[in-house]
């Protein structure tokens, strides 16, 4: 654990070291006083630990709990882009193209995100289902091990998502996009029985999130674990 600990925090060095290059540079190349650098708004009111939970639908049996942000985390530091300035003060300081650019970015990096969320949701369902199926104390914390690893990876998705939507906001999205990339909910990202088993009674009418009937790139056909979850 110690080990662990050290290794993170050499990695968030590393990376803290990244930003403050990076954040030299960008404020010799944008124009601006720091005092018109809007606030950063909320992301819905969400919080990026507390969205996705490690609990099928009954929540029982579950020894995870979902750890606590750090005090000092470089990863979520606001780096100085066209978002981060704003579309009205981008419009001022005629950085136009700069905002078309970061668009295009910001919508690739949401749909890589959703479709990366979609993957760990499924697998942590298929996981969910095996864990319903053994009788094997080792078997079952085995499966227990593998939920947590997945869902660590789901949770790094709905960050990045989140993070890329509340970036393309800023640079005044178009209607298409609004509809497009909208806000997750806990309950959306809840694996529950439905999902676990689509041939329990009372399940057939359940509704997928919005996310799931996207077509990103037409992966939905190519993805093993999205046939198996259906």
């Amino acid at each position: 654990m110690d080990r662990d600990l050290v290794n993170l925090t050499t990695r968030r060095r590393r990376l803290q070291d990244r930003i403050d290059k990076y954040s030299t540079r960008a404020a010799q190349a944008w124009v601006y006083r720091e005092g018109d650098l809007p606030s950063l708004p909320s992301d819905d009111g969400v919080d990026f630990h507390d969205l996705l939970s490690d609990d099928s639908d009954d929540g029982s049996d579950n020894p995870f709990v979902v750890p606590t942000a750090s005090k000092w985390s470089p990863e979520s530091s606001a780096l100085l882009l066209p978002s981060r300035l704003g579309l009205h003060l981008c419009n001022q300081l005629g950085y136009n193209s700069c905002v078309l650019k970061e668009k295009l970015l910001r919508i690739g990096q949401a749909n890589d995100a959703l479709q990366g969320l979609r993957m760990a949701l499924s697998r942590k369902a298929i996981l969910f289902r095996g864990l319903r199926q053994t009788t094997s104390k080792t078997k079952r914390n085995r499966s227990w091990n593998d939920i947590k690893n997945t869902s660590g990876s789901a949770r790094h998705h709905v960050t990045m998502y989140l993070k890329a939507r509340r970036g393309l906001f800023n640079l005044g999205p178009t209607e298409e996009e609004r509809s497009t990339y909208q806000p997750l909910t806990r309950e959306q990202l809840k694996i529950t029985a439905a999902r676990i088993d689509p041939a329990l009674r009372g399940t057939r009418n359940t509704q997928l999130a919005w996310f799931w009937t996207m077509n990103i790139k037409g992966d939905t056909q190519d993805a093993g674990d999205m046939g198996e979850c259906k």
